[in-house]
């Protein structure tokens, strides 16, 4: 999940800079002993509260540059987790509209709207999963 949030606050126009404390939580759990398994129960617990702290300040940094774009006041994202080690869950009211960007370099659809690459629009839900149509 931290990877697919840094790809898209990427894409978005996050600095290196400004990403750089969520990039070096990923760093961290790419070590061999994240990978493998090989961790201690506290060594994983540990993993588990910076890259969920990253994926948090990561999802703050895309809303406020939602925000700011758009001039929305209120914004939230809409896969959250409670803990660090817990599930996310989609908190969105799918029967609302939402705010939604596309990280990749073609259109995506969402609902009846079509998401132009690198764009926010707002959107009904669900988006089409990614690479989901076959090119001919």
């Amino acid at each position: 999940k931290l990877e697919q949030v840094l790809y898209a606050a990427s894409a978005m126009g996050a600095t290196a800079e400004e990403m750089q404390g969520a990039r070096r939580s990923l760093s961290l759990f790419q070590h061999h002993d994240g990978v493998t398994g090989t961790a201690k129960d506290h060594v994983v617990e540990d993993y588990a509260r910076y890259m969920h702290s990253a994926i948090d300040m990561v999802q703050e940094w895309m809303a406020n540059s939602v925000k700011t774009r758009l001039d929305a006041s209120s914004l939230k994202p809409c896969w959250k987790a409670r803990a660090p080690r817990a599930l996310g869950h989609f908190s969105c009211d799918i029967s609302q509209p939402t705010y939604v960007f596309n990280p990749l370099p073609k259109d995506q659809t969402c609902g009846d709207t079509v998401v132009p690459a690198h764009k926010t629009v707002q959107a009904t839900l669900p988006c089409e999963a990614a690479g989901s149509e076959t090119e001919a």
